[in-house]
């Protein structure tokens, strides 16, 4: 962490190892990547804008599908989160799509 001027910096570097490392732990290459077909990413896939022709809806993508992938490893309370809407049926309407999920997220940890 750095910090400037009195406000210290949060090195996303950091928190993507250690996100990294607890998608590890879950097996996400297995159960994520294979199941819902996205590649494996790097500790810097979250950390940069994207590049080599990447479009940010890729990136999107690939959030919305890990937070229902976790969220579905709760048997109990993934039943009662309802039907699963794919990313893809929201035709390019990201917003939609992050305002569902988030509202998704909302009902999950309640």
């Amino acid at each position: 962490m750095k910090i400037i001027g009195s406000k210290p910096t949060i090195d996303t570097y950091l928190i993507m190892d250690d996100i990294i490392e607890k998608l590890s732990l879950l097996d996400y290459e297995n159960s994520f990547c294979k199941g819902w077909k996205h590649k494996r990413i790097s500790r810097i896939y979250f950390a940069h804008k994207p590049h080599n022709g990447e479009d940010e809806t890729q990136r999107v993508h690939m959030l919305y599908d890990m937070v229902y992938w976790l969220m579905s490893m709760n048997k109990e309370k993934s039943k009662k989160q309802g039907v699963f809407v794919n990313f893809r049926d929201f035709k390019g309407n990201t917003l939609e799509a992050l305002t569902k999920m988030i509202n998704d997220l909302k009902k999950f940890g309640s």
